[in-house]
Order: C-alpha cells, then sequence, then structure tokens
C-alpha cells in the first residue's frame, strides 16, 4: 500500500466549482507552484456573464465557456501550465502508470464518471440521466489519485462532496470507464468523445511567484470589470450572445416581450433557468473578491460587500420567480414585480462595477 506523502488538502471546495479546476489547483499546489483556485476561475473569465438566445426566441441558454468568444488566450497560457488529456489502451496500463506516479510520490489527475463511486450521490442514481448532459455540456469527471494498493485506491474527489479515501478498484475501474460505457448513455450524442482510462498530463511552463500571481489577478479582475461594462454582442451562429451589462439587459428586454406574449407561458421557465444559472458567475466574482479582500485589504472589502448584496438580491428574486412558475400562476401575476425588482439589481451591478472601474483605472487588460 503506497501513498503520496505530505499531501495536503484545499479547504472545502464550494460545490459550484467544476471538478477540473479544483483537482489541478492541488496538483500545482502539490508541485510547489503558487496557486490560487479563484484565480484560475476567472482567468477562464468565468465571471463575465452571459446570455444567449436564437433568432426566433424559443431558446435561451447561459454558458460561461461562451466568455471564449471574447478573444481572450486560455487560463493555462496566462497561468504558465498546459494540459493534455490522454487515455491508456487498457485499465491494466493504466494501473501500471498510477503505481509509478505514486511511487515517485506524483498525484494523478483521472477521469471517469461519478454514477460508478460509491461515495457521491449520483451511484447508481436513476436521476443521472435525467437531463443529462448537465450544464457545461458533456465531460468526465476528473478527481485525484494519491495511493494504491492491490485491491484499492485512494482519491481525492474535490465536488460536491470534499472526499478523500479509499475505494475497491473493481469501483475505480467502473468509474475510469467512464460515462461512454454506461449502457443508459450509449445513445447520447458525443458520449463517444469521452476518454476511457482517460488522465491529465499536467506540464508547467512556470512556476510563478506569488507578484506574479498579484499582477495577473489584478489584470484578470480588470479585464472582467472592462468587459461587463463594454457588453459586447456577437453573432454565434442562430445566437444572439451577449456579455456583461448587454446580458441581463437582454433578458429584461426578453422579459418584457414575453410579457406580451401569448405563448409566454411556455417561454418564462426557460429565461428563469438561465437567471437561476447565472448566480454562478456572480459566486465566482465574489469569490475572488474574497481572496483580494484577504490578501490585499482595501478598498476590496467594500466591493466584496458590494457583490454579495447583489447577489443575495438575486438569489431571492430567482428562487421567487421558480415558486410563481412551479405554482402555474398566470404570468401577468407576477412578471412587472420580477422585472422591477431584476432592474434595481442590474442598477446595482452597474454601479458596482463602474465603482471598481475607477478603483483600478491604473491596472492593464489581460492581453489576447
Amino acid at each position: 500500500m503506497r501513498e503520496v506523502k505530505d499531501y495536503v488538502i484545499s479547504d472545502k471546495i464550494p460545490y459550484y466549482v467544476h471538478c477540473q479546476y479544483a483537482i489541478i489547483h492541488e496538483k500545482l499546489l502539490s508541485e510547489g507552484c503558487n496557486s490560487l483556485l479563484n484565480l484560475h476561475l476567472n482567468a477562464s473569465l468565468f465571471s463575465i456573464q452571459t446570455y444567449a438566445r436564437n433568432t426566433d426566441m424559443t431558446e435561451f441558454k447561459t454558458n460561461e465557456w461562451e466568455s471564449t468568444l471574447l478573444g481572450y488566450k486560455s487560463r493555462e497560457e496566462y497561468l504558465g501550465f498546459e494540459l493534455k488529456k490522454k487515455e491508456f489502451s487498457s485499465f491494466d496500463e493504466g494501473i501500471n502508470y498510477l503505481k509509478n506516479c505514486i511511487k515517485d510520490n506524483r498525484l494523478i489527475a483521472v477521469g471517469g464518471s461519478s454514477y460508478q463511486l460509491p461515495y457521491s450521490y449520483d451511484y447508481h442514481n436513476s436521476n443521472y440521466f435525467n437531463g443529462y448532459p448537465r450544464l457545461g455540456g458533456i465531460s468526465n469527471h476528473w478527481m485525484i489519485v494519491c495511493g494504491i494498493s492491490d485491491n484499492k485506491v485512494k482519491v481525492r474527489d474535490t465536488t460536491p462532496r470534499n472526499y478523500m479515501g479509499w475505494i475497491d478498484l473493481s469501483d475505480f475501474k467502473n468509474f475510469w470507464m467512464g460515462d461512454k460505457n454506461i449502457p443508459e448513455l450509449k445513445s447520447v450524442k458525443g458520449i463517444d468523445e469521452l476518454l476511457c482510462f482517460g488522465y491529465i498530463d499536467l506540464i508547467i511552463n512556470k512556476k510563478l511567484s506569488k507578484v506574479e500571481v498579484k499582477d495577473i489577478s489584478f489584470k484578470v479582475l480588470k479585464t472582467i470589470v472592462h468587459e461587463y461594462l463594454c457588453g459586447k454582442s456577437i453573432r454565434f451562429n442562430e445566437y444572439y450572445i451577449h456579455h456583461g451589462k448587454k446580458a441581463f439587459q437582454s433578458i429584461l428586454n426578453d422579459l418584457l416581450i414575453i410579457s406580451g406574449d401569448i405563448n409566454g407561458q411556455d417561454k418564462i421557465g426557460k429565461i428563469a433557468y438561465v437567471i437561476d444559472q447565472m448566480r454562478f458567475s456572480r459566486y465566482f466574482l465574489r469569490d475572488f473578491l474574497e481572496d483580494f479582500k484577504k490578501l490585499y485589504e482595501d478598498p476590496f472589502y467594500e466591493l466584496y460587500e458590494d457583490i454579495s448584496c447583489i447577489i443575495k438580491r438575486l438569489d431571492k428574486v430567482s428562487y421567487v420567480l421558480f415558486i410563481e412558475i412551479k405554482r402555474k400562476r398566470e404570468l401577468k401575476t407576477y412578471i412587472d414585480s420580477v422585472i422591477q425588482e431584476l432592474a434595481q439589481i442590474l442598477n446595482m451591478e452597474i454601479c458596482f462595477y463602474e465603482k471598481a472601474y475607477l478603483l483600478l483605472e491604473d491596472i492593464l487588460l489581460l492581453e489576447k
């Protein structure tokens, strides 16, 4: 039985953080790098709000990955590393590789299916297939292998359970075969693109100093603020994709149109889901500002409190909207009050970003 020595895990990872970002952060720390989890998420520009709808207003969505359309580099380029996803030809080949890594005291990131993990909420849960794939599209579930014996594997799974412990080798094999080998998912479009016995090869090109991490953090924050206030709109295939303040302004405009639409009752649920999912971009920014508050102190205390207040109001209106929809009340009985509250939140948010822009006036943007 071998384990990686001196592996210090992070504090509890929020449920809304994608597993790959959390484990890469922990692996970088284990390699002696300076790394901030919230910098990874924000360097990917996940805090820039996005809203997309098709031209005939039948489909509405938000997807943080669409911020890549703004033309910035990948977070890996900014933070000095590369990720290469690979797979082994067989389970035995993969196990031998894991054993050698553990022998050399190295962590390994592996991808598979949470449906096959005994400690997971998804374990053999029929609800796993409902609405598959989830937000973010078809993807492997990623975790870290940090120990191995003849019949067990020790894993570190950051989200959503923040789990570290031993699982049977047979369960690990089922996990590592991935969603593409689950019969109920065979017909899902794109499922064959998932890895079987997959892993991430992390290549560190440069270990950033604390000063460099701080410099990049400020550039990332300035870029997020800049793009919010610019509010760009992009036509992509049949969708109009709005960024920053334009995203929320467009939602308000569409809600006004829907409020007078005879089919509005059918569309409101889709927009309600978008509003709910857009909360996460604000969570990522709030958590990033919490790092600033701890590391760089004033004046980020006030910005952190401002965004927290905005989030509380948006959480509340999102909850109320879902309750009204669930009760199947007529749209006209509640839509005006929802629009009014969202408009107030938008005004608060614009003031917040304008204040942040003044504080960051002398900071450069990320290079494209």
